[in-house]
């Protein structure tokens, strides 16, 4: 297939390099929804954690990681019955062997800590992984409790890029973490409809 005729068969490519903050919805702007649990088309409802994410396309679909893959893969601490991942958005389309990816993790945190806190913890432990985290791809909004972290790892030949909103609701954090590997090395790239799924995000009653 030509580089063209690939081209084709893509989704579009949306360009949002280190400014994604900019772009992404902010906690106000999250709306309240009708609670559900479970897969319903192109939306998936979480009435026990109070949210909605969503797909949007076919070229997208969503995964409930098992524990044994948590624990294998991500580490003991998942174990713990206080952090989960409900749920994880994959695409059916994979850039440089890497798979596109949101995946949604919540943890009870209770009343004693602070989004700040919070998001500087988060960025210690990806530094500790080997993540290059910038001081100005660190985003704290305290009004909100919310907060962005933008970073990237070494891929193989490539380079990874991760950006992981964090909400602090209701004695909760919730992280929807954005993972993908851009398209053109001369040119930083989101895969088509990560930035969506992203966007798709809202608390629910």
């Amino acid at each position: 297939m030509t580089v063209v005729g690939l081209f084709k068969v893509m989704p579009d490519v949306i360009d949002v390099g280190r400014d994604i903050w900019k772009k992404l919805k902010s906690p106000e702007e999250l709306a309240i929804g009708k609670a559900r649990e479970g897969v319903f088309g192109k939306d998936y409802y979480s009435d026990k954690y109070k949210f909605k994410i969503s797909v949007p396309d076919d070229s997208w679909q969503f995964w409930k990681p098992t524990p044994q893959f948590l624990t294998g893969f991500l580490g003991g601490v998942f174990t713990l019955p206080t952090r989960d991942v409900p749920i994880v958005a994959l695409s059916k389309h994979a850039i440089k062997m890497f798979r596109p990816n949101v995946v949604v993790t919540v943890e009870d945190v209770g009343s004693f800590t602070s989004i700040s806190e919070i998001v500087s913890f988060t960025r210690e432990l990806l530094i500790e992984q080997d993540f290059e985290i910038r001081d100005e791809d660190v985003h704290i909004y305290e009004n909100t409790n919310s907060g962005i972290l933008i970073g990237s790892h070494p891929y193989l030949r490539a380079t990874m890029f991760q950006v992981q909103k964090i909400h602090l609701h209701e004695g909760r954090t919730y992280s929807v973490t954005a993972s993908y590997v851009p398209i053109s090395e001369g040119s930083i790239v989101l895969f088509g409809g990560l930035q969506e799924i992203m966007n798709s995000f809202q608390f629910i009653s």
